[in-house]
């Protein structure tokens, strides 16, 4: 899957050893034991109790120095992991003033500068950890999002090469690398709409009103809408190297997609595309294609792309890849340029489409917030008209005006 690190276990270890071995400076008392409960909160990825257990030690009067920088620094992570990044900064921010050489504080507090999209602040602060930690392949692989989010592609994949060398054999890292060498595949631009806008596809995918869609659908737009509504999209959270973006309605919807669990996409599996291609050309409605998958990784041997065999055209980016029970299983983003392909070798590629796995997108919705809806385990294959049907009530246009 497509993620940035947080970088915490090392610092976990490091507080352990402390403790075990001559006591953590700085920590006595009741602090001490909370802050020992915070870790272990922290370690079994229950955030909620990590974070009242780090609060209790700091309030004690127990923590000081270091083992304060520390508490600080793990509430901090656990307050990232909730996806409440303001208090996130605010105990990075408190944990760096206690100690300015905490490496990992800054490489934390740059991917949450990333996820509120303030990619400056988020290169300083990786920076900074890569200065105090060179040997860090974290802090290299985390730099390469921001430096993607802000068109430095070169030196995101510097980066990523960095983290390779520190860390052979990464299949994260790796994974991220192939993704940016990958071959242009984005679908051409649909025509432009009456007023100079252009259109994608996204979809509905929580309660609040949040819409998937691709970046490069969203990207420099001034004004993003869904016919009908009389306000305007927000965006919420972009990912310039897995090509997502979240975007959120002004309004609640009841009309969720929903994803498969437990059971992985295969090659052969029937498939559905439902979207606006062309929209102004074609009939106002979604449109509908059907076809298989063809391959479960993409140009590279990408695993986090899926080709498909479903006809897809300009306007079809940032729609869902349905399996045979309506359920996503993939984002659409394009397909391999047939010129070139044509001219290097010798003819042109015959329905070669590629989707954003649904793995990817599920990790993207988790890392900002918002919980992907499960499918039903059990749920019953549908013929491809009724999964237009249903896909119909979640599936959005999006008129986006540069």
């Amino acid at each position: 899957m497509m993620r940035y690190l947080t970088v915490g276990g090392a610092w976990l270890l490091l507080a352990l050893a402390l403790m075990g071995c001559q006591g953590l400076g700085g920590a006595s008392g009741d602090g001490l034991g909370d802050f020992k409960q915070g870790l272990t909160a922290l370690a079994q990825q229950d955030p909620d109790r990590a974070i009242d257990l780090f609060t209790s030690a700091l309030a004690s009067g127990g923590l000081e120095g270091q083992a304060k920088a520390l508490a600080h620094y793990n509430r901090g992570i656990a307050h990232s992991h909730l996806s409440q990044l303001g208090k996130s900064l605010a105990d990075f921010n408190q944990a760096l003033q206690l100690d300015p050489n905490l490496a990992a504080a800054y490489n934390n507090r740059g991917m949450v500068h990333y996820r509120l999209s303030q990619f400056d602040k988020a290169v300083d602060d990786l920076d900074a950890a890569i200065r105090l930690g060179p040997n860090s392949s974290a802090a290299y692989y985390n730099r390469s999002f921001p430096l993607a989010a802000q068109g430095k592609t070169a030196q995101a994949i510097g980066d990523l090469e960095q983290a390779l060398k520190l860390s052979p054999g990464n299949d994260v890292y790796r994974n991220r690398l192939n993704w940016l060498l990958r071959p242009e595949m984005r679908l051409p631009k649909a025509p432009p709409l009456p007023g100079g806008k252009l259109s994608g596809s996204g979809f509905v995918v929580s309660p609040q009103g949040h819409v998937l869609t691709n970046l490069h659908v969203v990207k420099d737009a001034k004004d993003i809408r869904v016919p009908g509504l009389s306000e305007p999209l927000a965006v919420r959270a972009i990912d310039a190297l897995t090509d997502l973006a979240l975007l959120q309605m002004p309004k609640e919807s009841d009309k969720i997609a929903s994803f498969p669990t437990g059971k992985a996409p295969r090659a052969g599996d029937q498939v559905v595309v439902v979207g606006f291609p062309l929209h102004g050309l074609l009939a106002p409605g979604p449109s509908v294609s059907t076809g298989n998958i063809s391959a479960l990784a993409g140009p590279g041997n990408n695993p986090n792309l899926l080709q498909i065999t479903c006809p897809v055209q300009p306007g079809n980016s940032g729609g869902p890849l349905l399996d045979e029970a309506g359920q996503v299983v993939g984002v659409v983003v394009g397909k391999l340029d047939a010129a070139k392909v044509a001219k290097a070798f010798g003819d042109a590629p015959q329905n070669v489409n590629f989707a954003i796995s649904g793995a990817v997108a599920q990790e993207f919705l988790r890392s900002h917030g918002v919980d992907p809806r499960p499918a039903p385990a059990a749920a019953s294959p549908l013929s491809p008209a009724d999964i237009a049907e249903k896909a119909a009530s979640y599936v959005v246009l999006l008129e986006c005006t540069r």
